[in-house]
Order: structure tokens, then C-alpha cells, then sequence
């Protein structure tokens, strides 16, 4: 992360518990104090809007091609990995933090995403979605998924 730091006078020490977002894709902020009081320094997001915007229409895709699919018998239920997708759609929209594991892990070769989208015929556009999510997924040490 990239840090930058208002004028100040003497050293900074960070206030326990004051770390916020600054909306879907903006800045981290945090509270931090030094001899002269309290000021804030901007903690950058390494996680662009233009790449969490991608990942949230790769899962919409993946969603809308899930709901024509039947259940494969090498994955979890299609309902159930609707469901799960749609719960990393919900952090996405409310900015919170994405388990980079468990989509990685959904969207691996042969995982339960890739079985299902074989079974129902449309493997080659779970390959491009899988590339897509891969793509956009924020970085491990990514601001709001520290």
C-alpha cells in the first residue's frame, strides 16, 4: 500500500480502531495522532474500482449461467454455489472484504464451478469468466481484505 501523510509535527502512532474505507473502490483512511493532536493519513487502495466492478460482472455472468444449469454430481448443488456467489456479490456492493481463497478455490480447474459449467455445456465461457475473476481479484495484501 501506498501511504501518504499530511504535514505534521513529531512522530505518528496510529489510534487503535480508527481504519475506514472511503466508499466502493476509494482510499482507506486512518486516524493517527501525533505531539500537535490528531491527524489522518491516506492509505491507498491497491484494489482498483475498475478491477472490483470486473469481478462483480464476472459473478453476475457466472450467477446467470448457473440458473440455467443443472446440478452436477462433482459439485456442491447449483443453488448452493448461487448462493455463494452471491454472498461475495453482497461484500463486493457493501466494500467489504472478499475471500480471495474461496473464489479462487470456486473458479479453480476442475473445482465445483468448472465441473458444473462442463456438465451444462458451457465450459469454454467458464474458462473466460475464470480468467476474468483471476484477473480482478485484489491482491493479497490488498486494503480492505487485510
Amino acid at each position: 500500500m501506498k501511504l501518504t501523510k499530511p504535514e505534521h509535527n513529531g512522530a505518528l502512532q496510529l489510534i487503535p480502531g480508527v481504519l475506514r474505507t472511503g466508499g466502493p473502490g476509494g482510499n482507506l483512511t486512518a486516524g493517527l495522532q501525533n505531539r500537535a493532536g490528531t491527524s489522518t493519513i491516506h492509505v491507498m487502495d491497491t484494489w482498483p474500482a475498475s478491477r472490483r466492478n470486473a469481478l462483480r460482472q464476472a459473478l453476475l455472468e457466472t450467477i446467470d449461467w448457473l440458473r440455467r444449469s443443472d446440478d452436477s454430481v462433482y459439485a456442491d448443488p447449483v443453488s448452493s454455489l448461487i448462493e455463494s456467489l452471491a454472498g461475495h456479490l453482497r461484500r463486493i456492493e457493501a466494500d467489504e472484504a472478499v475471500d480471495r481463497q474461496r473464489l479462487s478455490l470456486l473458479f479453480a480447474p476442475t473445482g465445483q464451478l468448472q465441473e458444473t459449467s462442463i456438465d451444462n455445456g458451457w465450459g469454454a465461457v467458464f474458462l473466460r469468466l475464470a480468467e476474468a475473476v483471476d484477473a480482478s481479484l485484489p491482491p493479497d495484501n490488498a486494503g480492505p481484505d487485510e
